[in-house]
């Protein structure tokens, strides 16, 4: 019999590549993943890999047996999704993984009201550009801008999301304020790079304003952020940020193709969790309260805006996400 652990050794080197950068990932030192690989080739009676001067590679005997390390490795992620699903009361901890966009202000809002609520979980948040899948056990639930998945995950639709086009006091009166999307083209624009670069509004943007002066781009909400308010060029930002900054001045109203849905999504494996369910709830009233900050409804309309997207407050509040007769409101997204 082989030790249990080892797949899990085998698999961090084969995604490495090094028995170093295994150990960073794995918090154990690179001596204990050279001793487990070595342990686990001679319980196999394999060479699984061959030690180059850039580091580990498979030999077509690991690669042949890497689906079957990953088959053990989601057993156990299942197994560990399994047991924290019986559990029954409303302590321990959740971990909650979102972007930095919606980490700025709105999500730890909703987080704090959470816990006052329920000061027995203990609620903790992680930021990441990626989106995770959530089978992996890295996080119970994940609070999302944009699609919501591939059928793999159970959610539910908090709110839409709508973004804006904003840029200094500075930067409007050297060069005035676009008066159409179409404007845009002759402005200087903040631009989308990296993990963000291919979201709906940095689409939108490369189809409303294709001829527009990119002045500059960065890979992150916040950097766009920063960027427009040093009046380098205008930026997209979403209302629930750009609205309250009181530097920034609103040039063009939310657009039809700049509207996502806001989802809260977990694994089936957890939907049932009273921890999370409570934590559902909670979220689909307490969001009611941000609707107008989402949906940039809390500064006037330009003039020249597009006509309204959504429906105002007070049928947004009598029409809420989680309808009141139905029982279980959450759907494969």
């Amino acid at each position: 019999m082989i030790d249990w652990n080892d797949p899990g050794f085998f698999l961090a080197v084969a995604r490495a590549g090094s028995t170093a950068g295994a150990a960073r990932s794995l918090g154990v030192n690179q001596s204990t993943v050279v001793r487990r690989i070595a342990a686990l080739e001679k319980e196999l009676a394999l060479r699984l890999f061959y030690k180059k001067r850039d580091g580990y590679r498979l030999t077509p005997e690991g690669e042949a047996l890497l689906p079957e390390a990953e088959a053990v490795e989601a057993s156990v992620q299942a197994l560990v999704r399994r047991s924290a699903a019986l559990e029954s009361d409303f302590t321990g901890s959740l971990r909650v993984t979102t972007a930095e966009g919606m980490a700025m202000g709105l999500v730890p809002q909703l987080l704090y009201a959470f816990h006052r609520a329920h000061k027995g979980i203990q609620v903790n948040l992680l930021i990441e550009d990626r989106y995770s899948d959530l089978s992996d056990g890295h996080a119970e639930i994940a609070l999302r801008a944009g699609p919501p998945g591939n059928g793999s995950l159970i959610g539910r639709k908090l709110s839409d999301q709508c973004w804006a086009v904003y840029g200094s006091q500075g930067y409007v009166e050297t060069y005035g304020a676009p008066a159409t999307p179409e404007a845009l083209n002759g402005h200087r624009l903040i631009g989308f790079e990296g993990p963000i670069e291919h979201i709906t509004p940095a689409r939108w943007l490369r189809e409303v304003a294709p001829d527009c002066q990119i002045v500059s781009r960065s890979n992150s909400i916040l950097g766009l952020l920063f960027s427009a308010q040093s009046g380098f060029g205008l930026s997209l930002l979403p209302c629930q940020i750009g609205d309250p900054e009181p530097s920034l001045v609103r040039v063009i109203d939310p657009q039809p193709g700049l509207t996502a849905g806001f989802w809260m999504l977990t694994h089936p494996d957890l939907h049932k969790q009273p921890k999370v369910r409570i934590f559902f709830d909670f979220m689909a009233k307490e969001i009611v309260k941000y609707r107008p900050l989402l949906l940039g409804q809390t500064r006037p309309a330009r003039e020249t805006a597009a006509p309204e997207l959504t429906p105002p407050l007070s049928a947004i509040e009598a029409n809420p996400c989680e309808p009141a007769d139905n029982p279980d409101p959450d759907q494969h997204v």
